[in-house]
């Protein structure tokens, strides 16, 4: 049984264009009002700040391809997983588009209470339009789920968000979105020490159809990470995002 006691601290990470999305998921996600936000980088500014400039030089290798909001959201997960690292305690880390379940600190905890052993990061949510793979019964279940977001997105936000289903957590292969997880002191030094800069990197064989593909992103780089470490997926789900790319500071940082 994992000795954790309270519920972790929590970050969420922003940027300074989307300040009144912020504030909706401050104002209502009840677990989250003592959240310290993370402000990532204006990925508009970055060519016109030399300050930011010289942040993303330090931080990602010369010949990365990622987009440059990819880029700019990678780095304040850096951030926050550094700052686990160095407090050494657990810590959850939201973007701020996540709409998370009532009660998300004691439902969450519940479960992380029950983990045999150490673990590394518990994803609380992932995104709709890409494909999970986890794992029901060790070794021998795998699990392979392919969601179709445009039907999902029907349901009522406040219906996910007071259900009271039972979730349950299961070994994580592979998922998409790293938009609500918590990770763990040792777990967050693995990653930091398996992925040290934002740069091109390659994932092979991922989930039962074996993709393959070179990353644009810190959730990509992930799918390497997850199987041969101690990693979680909650279901169902404790946290949901739209995962509008028109709105994505991602995907398109001048929304």
């Amino acid at each position: 049984m994992s000795n954790i006691a309270n519920p972790p601290k929590k970050f969420v990470i922003s940027t300074e264009i989307y300040h009144e999305r912020l504030n909706v998921f401050l104002n209502e996600n009840d677990s989250v009002s003592d959240a310290q936000v993370i402000m990532g980088m204006n990925a508009h500014k970055v060519t016109s700040d030399p300050a930011m400039a010289e942040e993303i030089r330090k931080g990602s290798s010369e010949d990365c391809t990622w987009p440059m909001g990819s880029i700019c959201c990678g780095l304040a997960h850096f951030k926050a997983l550094q700052e686990c690292v160095q407090t050494n305690e657990p810590v959850s880390i939201f973007e701020d588009d996540a709409i998370l379940v009532k009660d998300f600190d004691s439902k969450t905890l519940e479960l992380i209470v029950q983990i045999d052993g150490d673990w590394d990061i518990i994803q609380w949510g992932f995104n709709w339009d890409a494909f999970m793979h986890y794992r029901m019964l060790g070794e021998e279940g795998p699990i392979f789920n392919l969601f179709l977001q445009s039907q999902i997105e029907k349901f009522r936000v406040d219906k996910f968000k007071s259900s009271g289903r039972k979730s349950t957590l299961f070994p994580l292969v592979s998922s998409f979105g790293m938009h609500a997880y918590t990770v763990s002191p040792a777990g967050a030094k693995k990653i930091l020490e398996f992925y040290p800069k934002v740069s091109n990197y390659y994932v092979n064989n991922i989930g039962l159809v074996g993709a393959s593909y070179w990353c644009s992103s810190l959730d990509m780089v992930l799918n390497a990470f997850y199987d041969s470490n101690s990693a979680y997926v909650a279901l169902p789900p404790l946290s949901y995002v739209v995962n509008d790319k028109q709105a994505s500071a991602i995907w398109n940082p001048l929304a």
